[in-house]
């Protein structure tokens, strides 16, 4: 019999995540444009 193996949820880089927004800030390789398009947003928006 063969064993069912699910499919990984796709992987929508268009929508900007918290996570990966972060690892832009942090100078990290794990983002794509929509993320670094909204981090400069996110700094005005919450000021250190």
């Amino acid at each position: 019999m063969a064993e069912h193996v699910p499919t990984p949820p796709k992987l929508d880089t268009s929508v900007p995540h918290p996570a990966r927004i972060y690892d832009y800030w942090l100078g990290g390789n794990d983002n794509f444009e929509a993320d670094r398009e909204v981090a400069p947003t996110r700094t005005r928006a919450t000021p250190r």
